[in-house]
C-alpha cells in the first residue's frame, strides 16, 4: 500500500516519542515508541507512505489547506479520518474544504469498502505481528536491560490491545 501525506504528523511523533527514551514507565508512550520505531517498518514493510516536506510549517489548518491543494490538483483520493463520529460521518471542516475544492475525500473505511475483506486483512497484520515478536525482542534486550521478559510483556500487550481494536474481542494472555 502507498500512502502520501506530510511530515506533520510524523514530525510531531518523532520529537515526543524518542525511540532511546527508557521504556517500561508508560505504556502509551511505549506502545507508540513501538508502533512508530518498529510495526510501521517491520511489520507493515509494505507501506510506502510519501511525504512531502515542501512546507516546514504545514501543521493543522495550514496542513490540511495543502493536502486539500495536493489532492484537487493531482486527483489523489483524501483519506481522513476527521469528521468520522460514532454516528457516521459529519461533513465539515477538512472534508467540507477539500469537497468545494474539487478533491475526492473519504473515511478510510468508504476509502476501502468493497476493496478488501477487513477480517482477512486484520487476521493477516495480527499474524505478521506475531512473527515479528523474536525480533523486536532481539532488538530491545539492551533498551530492557536485558530482560526479554518485559519487552515479551509489552509486545503481547500490545497484541491484545490490536486485537480488541480490529476484532471488538479481548484475547487473553498468552
Amino acid at each position: 500500500m502507498q500512502t502520501f501525506g506530510l511530515r506533520e504528523a510524523d514530525r510531531r511523533l518523532e520529537s515526543l516519542i524518542p525511540p532511546n527514551q527508557k521504556p517500561g514507565t508508560d505504556f502509551a508512550h511505549d506502545a507508540l515508541v513501538l508502533f512508530i520505531h518498529f510495526i510501521m517498518h517491520e511489520v507493515l514493510g509494505g507501506w510506502t507512505n510519501h511525504v512531502t516536506t515542501t512546507s516546514e510549517t504545514a501543521v493543522g489548518t495550514n496542513a490540511d489547506r495543502l493536502l486539500t491543494e495536493i489532492a484537487a490538483r493531482t486527483g489523489l483520493p483524501l483519506i481522513t479520518s476527521e469528521g468520522v463520529t460514532e454516528s457516521g460521518i459529519v461533513e465539515k471542516g477538512l472534508r467540507n474544504r477539500a469537497r468545494k475544492a474539487g478533491a475526492n475525500v473519504f473515511a478510510p473505511r468508504e476509502f476501502f469498502a468493497g476493496k478488501i475483506v477487513e477480517a482477512d486483512t486484520a487476521y493477516s497484520f495480527l499474524e505478521r505481528l506475531a512473527e515479528k515478536r523474536p525480533l523486536y525482542l532481539e532488538r530491545c534486550r539492551e533498551k530492557f536491560d536485558g530482560d526479554e521478559g518485559k519487552a515479551d510483556d509489552l509486545y503481547q500487550l500490545v497484541q491484545r490491545v490490536y486485537h480488541t481494536i480490529l476484532f471488538g474481542t479481548f484475547k487473553a494472555r498468552e
